[in-house]
C-alpha cells in the first residue's frame, strides 16, 4: 500500500514537523532575499552622470567601473573596482600615474583612393572636427569627424591642424605621421589618465541614483 508524502509528515512527532516546517520557511525567505540581492545589483549596472557637468561613471557587469570627464581641450579617465551591499556603493581606484604620453591612435588603411582623416574616441563614437588651420592661415569652421583630399593637392611644406572640444587640437604631420600616397587614417583621440580619483569612496544607490556621500553629488543613470 503507498503512502502519500503528507501522510508520511503528519506519522511524525510534532516537533519535528515543526522543525521541518521553519527550516522549509527559512529556506524560502534565503531564496526571496537572494533573489532580491542578485535583481538589486543587476539594476546598479549602467551609465550614471552628473547634471550640468561633463562627467560619467560607468558600471560594468564584472565590478569594474570607468569614470570619465571632459574640459575645453582635454578629456580625463579614471578606471577601478566597486563594491555593491545593501544599496550601498563604494568605487577605488587602480593604481597608474597621469599618462600625457600618447594621445592618439592612427589606424592606416594604406592605398585607398583617396587621403582621409576620420576621427574617434575609445568607445568609436566619431568626435567631430570644430576647426581646421591650413598652414598659418586662419582656422575655418568644420562639419563632421572627417577629411577628404588627394594626395597631390597637398605640398610637402603643406601642414593641417584639426581642433576639436574636449580633445587637444592634432597636427599633420606631426602628431599624425605622414605616409607617401592616398591613405586612410583612423585616428582614435585617447584621454589622459588620472590616477588616484577613488579611495572606497561611499554613494548610496537610491533607485535610478547614486548619491555621493561626501560631496553630495547625484549621479543620475541614463536610461
Amino acid at each position: 500500500m503507498f503512502t502519500t508524502t503528507e501522510q508520511k509528515t503528519n506519522n511524525l512527532p510534532l516537533p519535528t514537523r515543526l522543525y521541518s516546517g521553519l527550516t522549509a520557511f527559512a529556506l524560502f525567505l534565503a531564496c526571496i532575499q537572494f533573489t532580491a540581492c542578485k535583481s538589486a545589483k543587476d539594476n546598479v549596472f549602467g551609465t550614471y552622470y552628473l547634471k550640468n557637468k561633463s562627467a560619467t561613471i560607468i558600471l560594468q557587469t564584472d565590478s569594474s567601473f570607468i569614470f570619465k570627464t571632459q574640459t575645453r581641450d582635454s578629456t580625463f579617465i579614471n578606471k577601478g573596482f566597486f563594491n555593491y551591499t545593501h544599496n550601498n556603493l563604494q568605487l577605488t581606484s587602480l593604481p597608474g600615474n597621469i599618462n600625457h604620453a600618447q594621445t592618439i591612435s592612427d589606424s592606416i588603411t594604406f592605398f585607398t583612393s583617396i587621403n582621409s582623416f576620420s576621427f574617434w574616441n575609445t568607445e568609436n563614437e566619431p568626435i567631430d572636427i570644430r576647426r581646421i588651420q591650413i598652414n598659418n592661415d586662419p582656422s575655418k569652421a568644420h562639419y563632421g569627424n572627417s577629411l577628404y583630399y588627394f594626395e597631390q593637392d597637398f605640398k610637402p611644406t603643406d601642414t593641417i591642424r584639426f581642433y576639436f572640444a574636449n580633445y587637444p587640437s592634432v597636427s599633420y604631420p606631426g602628431d599624425i605621421k605622414m605616409i607617401p600616397g592616398n591613405n586612410g587614417h583612423k585616428v582614435t583621440l585617447l584621454p589622459v589618465y588620472l590616477p588616484h580619483i577613488f579611495n572606497k569612496n561611499p554613494f548610496i544607490v537610491k533607485r535610478n541614483k547614486l548619491i555621493d556621500k561626501n560631496g553630495k553629488q547625484n549621479w543620475k543613470k541614463k536610461k
